[in-house]
C-alpha cells in the first residue's frame, strides 16, 4: 500500500510520462495517462510493430505523442515518470536503473505517428500502396494492416500511420499505416489539432514553415493554448495565415496544450 501510495503521488507531481506499449495497458496505467493529458503533461508512448490500430488511434485521440522505436527486452509494458523512476507493467514493479534506460528509449525514436486524411487518387498496381490527395502529396503502405481496407479511387480516407519518409521540405510524406477508417460523403478536409500536435503533426498544415512552427511550439509551453486565428496571426504576424491555412487548423481543445518533450 505505501508503494500505491508513493506512485500516486509521483504521477500527480509529474511533467512528463513515457510510456513503452507492447500491448494494451491495464486500466490503472491507461487511466494514469488520461489524468496526466488532461492537465496538460505531456505524454509519449514508444512502440514496435504493434497491431492494434484502434487502441493506438484511441490514445492518439487523447494526445498521446507515439513514436516507433526500438525497445529493450522485456515482455511487458512500462511506464517512467519525469524520465527519472520507471515500472513494469502490470503490477508497478519498479525497474532499476530507470533514468538510464529512459533516455536510451527518447534516442531510440525512429517514425513519429500523425494523421492524415484526404482522398484516395487512385489505386496503385501494387495493392499494398495508396496515394491520397491531402495537405500534403501522401502515399501509404497498407502492409503493416493485417486487413487491408479497399480503397477505391475518389473514396475518403483518415490515415493513423508511422512518417516513414518526407520529402524536400516536407513537401511529401510516405506513411506506413496503423490504422486506416474510409468516411462517407464529401471532402474530408484534414485538420490539426494546433494545441496539441507534436511538430511533425504541424508541417501537415499548409503554409506553415519550419520558424512559425517554432514559434507555435514556443508560445505554448511558455503562455498556454492559442484560442483563435487572431491570436495565431498575432502571434506570426499580418500577412503569414492564407484561408487554407486556416481551413486545416482546429483550436479545440484550447484548455490544454501539449508541453514539448526532449526530441519533440
Amino acid at each position: 500500500m505505501a508503494q500505491l501510495a508513493e506512485i500516486q503521488q509521483r504521477l500527480a507531481r509529474a511533467t512528463s510520462l513515457l510510456v513503452v506499449l507492447r500491448d494494451r495497458l491495464p486500466d490503472d496505467a491507461h487511466a494514469a495517462l488520461s489524468l496526466a493529458r488532461q492537465r496538460g503533461i505531456a505524454v509519449d508512448a514508444i512502440f514496435h510493430r504493434f497491431r492494434d490500430g484502434d487502441y493506438l488511434d484511441a490514445l492518439h485521440r487523447e494526445g498521446v505523442g507515439l513514436f516507433e522505436g526500438a525497445l529493450p527486452p522485456g515482455d511487458g509494458s512500462q511506464l517512467f515518470i519525469d524520465c527519472e523512476v520507471g515500472y513494469e507493467l502490470p503490477g508497478w514493479l519498479p525497474l532499476e536503473a530507470a533514468g538510464s534506460l529512459a533516455y536510451q528509449l527518447l534516442w531510440r525514436r525512429i517514425g513519429v505517428a500523425i494523421e492524415v486524411e484526404g482522398e484516395v487518387k487512385k489505386r496503385a498496381a501494387d495493392d499494398t500502396l495508396r496515394e491520397l490527395v491531402a495537405a500534403r502529396p501522401t502515399c501509404v503502405d497498407l502492409r503493416r494492416l493485417a486487413a487491408k481496407p479497399r480503397l477505391e479511387e475518389g473514396a475518403k480516407a483518415v490515415v493513423l500511420g508511422v512518417v516513414a519518409f518526407i520529402g524536400i521540405r516536407g513537401a511529401a510524406l510516405l506513411v506506413d499505416a496503423l490504422r486506416v477508417e474510409q468516411h462517407e460523403g464529401g471532402p474530408v478536409m484534414g485538420k490539426t489539432r494546433i494545441n496539441l500536435a507534436n511538430p511533425q503533426e504541424l508541417l501537415e498544415i499548409p503554409g506553415l514553415d519550419g520558424v512559425q512552427i517554432g514559434a507555435i511550439l514556443r508560445h505554448r509551453v511558455e503562455h498556454g493554448p492559442i484560442t483563435n486565428p487572431s491570436e495565431l496571426t498575432k502571434l506570426l504576424g499580418p500577412g503569414c495565415l492564407t484561408r487554407t491555412t486556416l481551413a486545416h487548423i482546429d483550436f479545440a481543445p484550447a484548455g490544454e496544450s501539449a508541453t514539448e518533450s526532449a526530441g519533440g
